[in-house]
C-alpha cells in the first residue's frame, strides 16, 4: 500500500512539472522580490551566468540572468542543489529562448526559461538537441554504430508541425574519420550546418556542410579545406564564415602529441557562404590568429594573437585598421555589447561608450563563475 501512494505520489509530481527525474538535483526557481512577483521577463537580450559553490551538502550552482547596460540588478532566477556524489557538477548552456541544464551524474538534463519555469526534462537515452534561435527550428539526433562506422539520425521540427529526418552516413559524406553532427542552425531555421568529428587521435581540417531543411539535401562546403582554415566561426545571422586559414607542418620541437606548427602567411577570411564571396580581412607572416567573431550584423570582426591577451577589433570593409581594444578573451559578442574574461573575472564591455560591467560581483572567493550564453526574447515570458 505504502509503494502504491508513492508511486501515486511521483506521478503527480512529473504531471505538475516539479519532478527532475533525479530526487537529489532539482531545479528550483528562485524567489523574486515581491514587487517583481507577477511580472514576467520582459523582452530584450539577457546575458546568462552561473555561479558554483561548495556547500556542506555537496554544492549549489544559481543561475543569473541581467539586461546589459540597463541599470538593472542581476536576477538569480534558478537554482541547482547537489549533493556530495556530484562530482563533476552542472553546466548551463542556451537553447534557443531557453536554458538547459546539463546535469552530468544525473538521470536527465532540464529545460527551463528565463523566468525559472521549468519546462521540460531530457533523459539520457533521449536524442541530442539543437534549438535556432526564438525557438524557430529544432534538430535531434542519434548515433548508432555498424561496424565501428557512426551514422547519425537527424529529425527536424519547425515551430509550424514540419519535420524532416534524414540519414548522415559517413561513408557518403567522404568521412573515412569520425562522422558528421549538427552544431549550428541559421537563425532563419533553413540552414543547419554539420561539421566532422574525429573519433579518436588524429589531426586534419574538419569537413563542414549544410543541410538545407526544405530541399533535404546536404551540401558540402569546401571552403574549410581550400583555405585551410584551422579555427573558424560561423554567423547564424548572415551565414558568413569567418576563419583563420595557416598550414601545418611537423614540430620537430614537440615533446608530446602534437599536429605540427603554423608555417607561412596566416590569413583571416571572410566567406559569405550563400555567396561563396571571399575576401581577406588581414594577414601576417609571424602573427598566430585565433579565436575569430564576427558582430550580429556581420559589418565588424574581432580575433584574438597568441602572446597577446587583448581583443582586436576592426571593420571587415577595411575602411579602418583594427585595434587593439579591451583585455581578456571574449566569450560572446552580441549587439554592442563583448563579453570577456580577463584573469577569471567575467564583465561586459560595452563597444559603443567602453563602459565595463562586471558579472558574478556578489559571490564569494572559493565560487566559480561561468558565462553561460546570450538569450534574446521577443516576448515576455513567466
Amino acid at each position: 500500500m505504502k509503494k502504491t501512494i508513492l508511486l501515486t505520489l511521483v506521478l503527480v509530481l512529473v504531471a505538475a512539472g516539479l519532478y527532475v527525474q533525479h530526487q537529489k538535483a532539482q531545479v528550483i526557481p528562485s524567489t523574486p522580490p515581491k514587487d517583481e512577483a507577477s511580472t514576467p521577463v520582459v523582452p530584450g537580450t539577457y546575458a546568462i551566468w552561473q555561479t558554483t559553490r561548495a556547500t556542506a551538502a555537496g554544492q549549489e550552482t544559481k543561475f543569473f540572468r541581467l539586461r546589459p547596460f540597463s541599470n538593472e540588478l542581476p536576477t538569480a532566477f534558478a537554482m541547482i542543489d547537489a549533493d556530495e556524489t556530484w562530482t563533476r557538477g552542472v553546466m548551463g548552456e542556451v537553447s534557443g529562448s531557453s536554458i538547459l541544464v546539463r546535469r552530468y551524474v544525473a538521470d536527465a538534463d532540464a529545460y527551463f526559461n528565463l523566468s525559472g519555469t521549468l519546462l521540460t526534462t531530457l533523459s539520457k537515452d533521449e536524442p541530442a538537441r539543437l534549438v535556432a534561435a526564438d525557438d524557430k527550428l529544432k534538430v535531434e539526433w542519434r548515433k548508432t554504430y555498424t561496424n565501428r562506422a557512426a551514422t547519425v539520425s537527424l529529425h527536424t521540427a519547425d515551430k509550424q508541425g514540419q519535420t524532416t529526418d534524414i540519414e548522415l552516413d559517413p561513408a557518403q559524406l567522404g568521412i573515412t574519420l569520425g562522422y558528421a553532427e549538427p552544431f549550428l542552425i541559421s537563425d532563419d531555421g533553413a540552414s543547419v550546418y554539420l561539421r566532422q568529428i574525429f573519433e579518436g587521435e588524429g589531426c586534419g581540417i574538419s569537413g563542414l556542410w549544410r543541410y538545407d531543411v526544405a530541399s533535404g539535401k546536404v551540401q558540402k562546403l569546401s571552403v574549410v579545406s581550400d583555405l585551410n582554415l584551422q579555427d573558424y566561426h560561423i554567423n547564424p545571422t548572415t551565414q558568413q564564415l569567418i576563419g583563420v586559414g595557416y598550414k601545418l607542418v611537423d614540430d620537430p620541437e614537440a615533446t608530446g602529441p602534437s599536429c605540427g606548427k603554423p608555417d607561412g602567411v596566416r590569413s583571416i577570411y571572410l566567406v559569405d557562404l550563400k555567396t561563396d564571396g571571399q575576401q581577406i580581412l588581414t594577414q601576417d607572416g609571424a602573427l598566430v590568429y585565433y579565436h575569430v567573431m564576427l558582430s550580429d550584423d556581420g559589418t565588424q570582426y574581432a580575433y584574438q594573437l597568441s602572446g597577446n591577451e587583448d581583443v582586436w577589433m576592426g571593420p571587415v570593409d577595411g575602411s579602418q585598421v583594427a585595434k587593439d581594444l579591451v583585455p581578456g578573451y571574449a566569450l560572446d559578442w552580441f549587439g554592442n555589447t563583448l563579453v570577456v574574461d580577463y584573469g577569471s573575472v567575467l564583465s561586459l564591455y560595452d563597444l559603443a561608450s567602453g563602459t565595463q560591467q562586471k558579472l558574478g560581483t556578489d559571490t564569494g572567493p572559493d565560487d566559480q563563475v561561468d558565462y553561460v550564453g546570450h538569450v534574446t526574447l521577443k516576448v515576455s515570458v513567466k
